[in-house]
């Protein structure tokens, strides 16, 4: 009876683990995804309008011979358009937006994955070992995607390639000695 009333609690509280990393974690990647997506494109568009807006007014003021023109100063919007694209750049590029929004992403589908992997081991478990297991694999995986969302965030670039890694520099100077007969 005891074991019994063990084992419901364990699979209560899995279950609830489930529905946590489900509704906060994978909810709140996907919504990070969404803001900072979102973001990124607002200012790209921006900044690529401003660039063409940029070279249509330069064209104009040249004609006009730099007077202002239907009211507006063609200089000033001459000096403030290439200063707007360069700030919206320098923000993307400062905060790494596109990066972000990756490493989101991908914390987002590992969450998605991981809630799948949860309802999966949930419904085939048979005992309490079982379910423990279950539990610290979660868990587990849980803080795994937190740290690797932690150290892709900080690190120089995690998708740079492995030219630094000095055993693939190593493989590469071997290779080349016995394709070279050295």
């Amino acid at each position: 009876m005891n074991d019994e009333l063990s084992q419901t609690m364990i699979y209560k509280n899995i279950s609830d683990l489930i529905t946590e990393l489900h509704c906060d974690y994978e909810t709140w990647y996907a919504k990070s995804v969404k803001r900072i997506g979102l973001v990124w494109y607002i200012l790209q568009i921006i900044t690529t309008i401003s660039m063409f807006l940029f070279a249509i007014i330069s064209s104009i003021a040249v004609i006009y011979d730099f007077k202002t023109v239907w009211g507006v100063n063609l200089t000033m919007l001459m000096v403030l358009l290439p200063a707007l694209s360069s700030a919206l750049s320098g923000i993307i590029l400062k905060f790494r937006l596109y990066d972000l929004w990756t490493i989101r992403e991908q914390g987002r589908i590992s969450f998605q994955n991981l809630v799948n992997e949860g309802k999966l081991l949930l419904s085939s478990a048979k005992d309490i070992d079982e379910l423990k297991k279950i539990n610290t694999y979660l868990v587990n995986g849980m803080n795994q995607i937190e740290n690797d969302q932690q150290s892709s965030f900080f690190s120089i670039n995690k998708y740079e390639s492995k030219a630094n890694d000095n055993s693939s520099i190593n493989d590469l100077i071997d290779n080349d000695k016995k394709q070279f007969n050295v």
